[in-house]
């Protein structure tokens, strides 16, 4: 693979949603260390979708969205289930539907802390 071709993946993989800044290395060990953790990065991206799909505003159903099809060649259709998601906002357990995007940013606010009072600093507790 060109080097150009290389670049320009990681170019992307770095500009979309994993929004990784510029990290400048020299060494060797930097490098491949840099290399592979972009790489597990993308990866885990890529699956947080499929895995994901009953929470997420994608279809689910894949297999009876196929069903549907007269024919092989056919462009697989949304299947109901992910046309009711998509309608109601609301997976079938009555939880909230999200993009990638959103769920992602709903799950950076969330925080385990240890919180201490000042009558008691030897005794935490988490919130």
């Amino acid at each position: 693979m060109s080097l150009a071709r290389v670049e320009r993946a990681f170019l992307t993989m770095k500009a979309s949603r994993l929004r990784i800044r510029p990290v400048h290395v020299w060494s060797e060990d930097h490098v491949q260390a840099h290399v592979f953790l972009c790489m597990l990065a993308f990866y885990v991206e890529w699956h947080m979708p499929r895995r994901l799909a009953p929470i997420l505003l994608e279809d689910d159903d894949r297999e009876g969205a196929r069903a549907q099809r007269s024919s092989p060649v056919e462009p697989t259709r949304v299947s109901e289930g992910a046309k009711a998601k998509a309608a109601d906002k609301r997976t079938p357990d009555g939880l909230p539907v999200h993009g990638l995007t959103t769920l992602l940013a709903d799950l950076a606010t969330l925080t385990l802390n240890e919180a201490t009072v000042p009558a008691g600093p030897d005794h935490g507790f988490p919130v």
